[in-house]
């Protein structure tokens, strides 16, 4: 497999929301495909922490450093100290500040994940509880969403496609049809200039399409009206499960269509034979 290789190291003062998570991308032209990688110790979670502080990683966390819930005052109290104040226990009546309440919704897709509320009784606030890890090293960190606890809650890869219907300018979905759809009018090319691009979420994909369009690699595919490829393996690489499917429905309405005509062809030739015999 040939490949391309580019890295930009987005700091303070650049576009990336992930904190200085570097920017590296692989370039593979006979898939085109575009591949995102962390090319450092720590981008992995540095990327990972905005929507892991949005899903229910509290009882992993606690799991992780062994830090036992016990139930006091009605709820579940956890023994530490406060991040915000500092309280660790409550004065009028000697239990922990540290409430956890539970609840909670883990969406893999990201948009409905919650995270579970977890708040001191002290000062009121709430506690996101990943600050507990802050001291453990950059390298431990990303293993955790590799192997550990956590990576049940980590982003995946995706791959999605992108569609430049003018220079500087693209549509990103995760399907051809779902990048045109509500952007194209009545009328509209067929031919669609498109590539691929590996990222964690649409508005990874978006940035890292911003900064390394010029080595992706595009090609003109033909669409139909329906806003599908003609041919679902245009891009060259392995196919995605609605690809395959595709790609099987097509195969299928070409057998159809064959065994059609061989059917019409066989009626023919034996209307044919049948007046030859003056059946």
């Amino acid at each position: 497999m040939n490949r391309k290789r580019g890295a930009w190291n987005v700091g303070q003062n650049g576009s990336s929301g992930n904190a200085g998570a570097s920017m590296a991308v692989d370039h593979y032209p006979e898939q085109t495909l575009s591949r995102h990688r962390f090319s450092r110790a720590g981008d992995r979670w540095k990327h990972a922490l905005p929507r892991l502080r949005k899903t229910p990683s509290a009882a992993a966390i606690f799991g992780l450093l062994n830090i036992k819930t016990t139930w006091q005052g009605e709820s579940w109290r956890v023994p530490i100290a406060c991040p915000h104040c500092g309280a660790f226990k409550l004065s009028d009546d000697d239990t922990y500040a540290i409430e956890w309440r539970g609840g909670g919704v883990h969406d893999p897709f990201g948009p409905n994940s919650r995270p579970q509320q977890v708040g001191c009784l002290a000062c009121g606030r709430s506690v996101d509880v990943t600050v507990l890890l802050e001291v453990w090293s950059a390298k431990d960190l990303d293993q955790l969403l590799m192997k550990g606890p956590l990576a049940e809650f980590a982003p995946r890869h995706q791959t999605f496609i992108v569609d430049q219907p003018e220079p500087g300018k693209f549509w990103i979905g995760r399907t051809v049809r779902d990048a045109l759809n509500g952007r194209v009018g009545r009328v509209f090319p067929l031919t669609r200039r498109l590539s691929r691009i590996e990222a964690m979420d649409e508005d990874h994909a978006r940035e890292l399409v911003a900064r390394h369009h010029a080595s992706m690699t595009w090609r003109d595919v033909a669409i139909t009206g329906e806003l599908e490829p003609e041919d679902p393996a245009w891009h060259g690489g392995p196919l995605a499960p609605w690809e395959r499917n595709k790609l099987s429905r097509l195969q299928q309405a070409e057998r159809r269509q064959k065994r059609a005509a061989l059917d019409a062809e066989l009626d023919a030739v034996r209307r044919q034979r049948e007046a030859e015999l003056g059946l």
